[in-house]
């Protein structure tokens, strides 16, 4: 599986304004690290959680496996709330086809719809599947995603410049980890 952003997002989920209040900084030569922090911390919240903060679109190619499109359908990750764009059939001689009716989202799964054409499947090794995700907006990302971003920038700021450290730990703080738990994947 391969996930490619198609359309990037227009923003960050925090800007360099109210990152700068938080960490009480008023100078204007701290923009850039700030805005690099902020890009930083906001893909390591996005990674923890499995979603993206900000609307974009993107194209995951998975395996054809009719079956699973039937019964339980195909996880569209990063979510929330996925809007499909396009289905196109990968097939063995790498020629794709455009199979969007066959499809439909069942929340954030992507499924076969009951009309569709299950033998036009059978020539095909893979789908690309397009989608949109995120957040309309950064007013639209939660408080407690916004500030979860905001602390792995303090963090970062924090250890700027320290020998033998990295800006950014491999693993989350423990405040950050309790901000983001409620929108974690519960994998049984």
């Amino acid at each position: 599986m391969s996930l490619t952003v198609i359309t990037p997002p227009a923003g960050s989920a925090v800007s360099v304004g109210e990152a700068k209040a938080y960490l009480r900084i008023g100078e204007p030569s701290e923009d850039a690290l700030v805005s690099a922090l902020i890009v930083a911390s906001q893909l390591r919240v996005e990674v923890a959680i499995g979603q993206v903060l900000i609307r974009q679109t993107v194209r995951k190619r998975i395996p054809l496996q009719i079956e699973q499109l039937i019964d339980v359908g195909v996880p569209l990750r990063p979510g929330p709330d996925p809007v499909l764009v396009s289905v196109e059939l990968i097939k063995a001689n790498a020629v794709s086809e455009e199979v969007t009716a066959g499809f439909w989202l069942d929340q954030q799964r992507l499924r076969l719809s009951d009309h569709a054409v299950i033998s036009a499947l059978s020539t095909g090794v893979a789908l690309d599947i397009t989608f949109e995700a995120g957040f309309a907006d950064a007013a639209h990302v939660p408080g407690d995603l916004k500030l979860g971003v905001l602390r792995l920038v303090a963090d970062a700021y924090g250890r700027r410049g320290l020998p033998g450290d990295g800006m950014l730990e491999p693993g989350l703080p423990e405040d950050v980890i309790a901000l983001l738990a409620p929108y974690q994947e519960v994998r049984l």
